[in-house]
């Protein structure tokens, strides 16, 4: 059976895929990935009219999970908006009729 590190960047592939054991390093904690849940497609809570540029999502996402998208088209934190805590805060305000979708995990 292979072992893999789950922190090495680039592991190499096992031989069979059917008998990979993944172990973390033993200096790291255990990793309970189960302690997250994603949110998927939430619509922020906020006024689109084209002059407010705050929103707020129903949870603060953990850290580099948020995936924003205005119309569709992915946005870029500290490029098209901000975020603090569940507050984004956005660069240039949504027009009106535009949609916004959050998917994260809290």
């Amino acid at each position: 059976m292979a072992l893999i590190n789950l922190d090495d960047a680039t592991p190499a592939p096992p031989a069979n895929q059917a008998n990979v054991r993944w172990q973390a390093d033993e200096n790291t904690a255990p990793r309970n990935i189960s302690a997250y849940v994603l949110l998927v497609r939430e619509i922020p809570t906020g006024a689109i009219d084209g002059s407010n540029a705050t929103f707020t999502l129903a949870n603060a996402p953990a850290i580099y999970s948020l995936h924003l998208s205005l119309n569709g088209v992915d946005l870029l934190k500290d490029t098209d908006f901000t975020i603090a805590a569940d507050t984004i805060t956005f660069v240039i305000p949504p027009q009106d009729g535009d949609w916004l979708l959050a998917s994260y995990t809290y």
